[in-house]
């Protein structure tokens, strides 16, 4: 999912962005993990990724280089009308 102008969501790292930025309008790729409601979040998050998501995750590749091109040649609301899918 594409996003421009989003809170961090907990993610520490874009909460340093941010706060470094000074601005919460920061053009993003967000690729999700999913969820387990089996393990503690932050041990998903942390743990070892799956071979079978790793395979999705390498099938989608090309899409994300082509989301980075465009929206190197457009802008994000260029790439969020063509990849922001329900």
């Amino acid at each position: 999912r594409l996003k421009y102008k989003s809170s961090s969501g907990g993610h520490n790292g874009i909460k340093s962005i941010i706060s470094n930025l000074g601005t919460d309008e920061i053009p993003r790729l967000k690729i999700g993990i999913g969820n387990s409601k089996n393990i503690d979040t932050k041990d998903y998050v942390l743990g070892s990724i799956s071979k079978k998501d790793m395979e999705e995750f390498n099938k989608l590749c090309k899409t994300y280089s082509d989301i980075v091109s465009l929206f190197i040649g457009k802008d994000i609301e260029t790439c969020m009308m063509a990849y922001n899918t329900k």
